[in-house]
């Protein structure tokens, strides 16, 4: 059997068993229109493949397990909020996805919204296409070639080996590695265009599986991928340091706690990084030890002040 139509039967099975465990009854005829199989490859599914069952047959032409067996159902704690933390979340990666996880988890206990989490995903509309395309070099270890847009209106061919898809503030990029220069750089989903997907393979280089983790899972969580890293420390009172000692981010460390104020390390690839975070909550934020970032910081809330004169 090719892998395809393997992996269809397995997806049916799955389901079907899913439904008779829930002590739903099933029907040949709905289930031959849903998975767009013949009647004859749903009975065969029921009496040969899942042949171990006590599948009865009710007196209106659909089957149920016996009630004397059931297969364990009943979700732990645990396991009912993943799922429901999952189908609160999936859609906001694409409005379809809401009915494709409905679909997957048939069944359980999820008809309650019990939580309410709002990351702020784009929109993929009119780029899931690319999104699969994507996901697809990931699984096969294949490289990538497109024609990409950078911030700065630049446009060029690329090929790269993909890593990782990531999310960052919202915002869908690709991270790969740079066939030119083997280097680890983030591609702004939406401005990757022709991507194609080549027949070469490649192998993981070790070297950038580690940088992925010692950049990006330990301390960072932006876009800006640079080996260079640099520390900050920063005072803050009133609500950002309210705010900031409930959940520091992964790039800030509370160095020193104090009933007015915290001090903070932070680390940071660019100073835009740091510009920003600090204009967002002025003025409870002051940048400590860094003179050249201050002087920043001032030229452009003047200019900001001398544009709103």
């Amino acid at each position: 059997m090719a892998r395809h139509s393997y992996d269809k039967a397995m997806y049916r099975l799955t389901t079907i068993l899913t439904m008779l465990g829930n002590g739903e009854r099933v029907r040949p005829p709905e289930l031959a229109q849903e998975f767009g199989v013949t009647v004859r490859t749903i009975q065969k599914d029921l009496f040969e493949r899942l042949a171990q069952l006590p599948i009865e047959r009710q007196e209106d032409g659909s089957y149920l397990l016996t009630t004397q067996y059931r297969l364990a159902t009943g979700p732990r704690t645990d396991e009912t909020i993943v799922l429901e933390l999952l189908a609160s979340l999936v859609g906001q990666v694409h409005p379809d996805y809401r009915n494709t996880i409905k679909r997957i988890l048939r069944g359980q206990p999820l008809a309650r919204q019990n939580f309410h989490i709002e990351l702020g995903f784009e929109d993929l509309e009119g780029h899931l296409d690319t999104f699969y395309l994507l996901k697809k070099a990931l699984d096969y270890r294949q490289s990538l070639q497109f024609r990409y847009t950078t911030k700065h209106g630049k446009t060029g061919d690329y090929r790269a080996d993909p890593y990782r898809l990531a999310n960052f503030d919202g915002f869908w990029y690709l991270m790969a590695r740079d066939c030119a220069d083997s280097k680890l750089k983030t591609y702004y989903l939406k401005s990757m265009e022709n991507v194609r997907v080549s027949q070469s393979t490649y192998s993981i280089d070790q070297a950038t599986e580690k940088a992925i983790q010692d950049i990006y899972g330990t301390t960072l969580s932006n876009v800006w991928f640079r080996t260079d890293r640099y520390h900050v420390t920063l005072k803050a009172k009133g609500d950002a340091m309210r705010y900031i000692s409930r959940n520091p981010a992964k790039n800030m460390e509370i160095l020193e706690e104090h009933s007015s104020h915290l001090l903070l390390r932070m680390t940071y690839h660019r100073d835009l990084e740091v510009l920003s975070f600090v204009k967002r909550w002025i003025p409870d934020i002051t940048i400590e030890d860094n003179p050249q970032l201050e002087q920043k910081l001032f030229c452009q809330v003047e200019t900001y002040l001398e544009g709103r004169a």
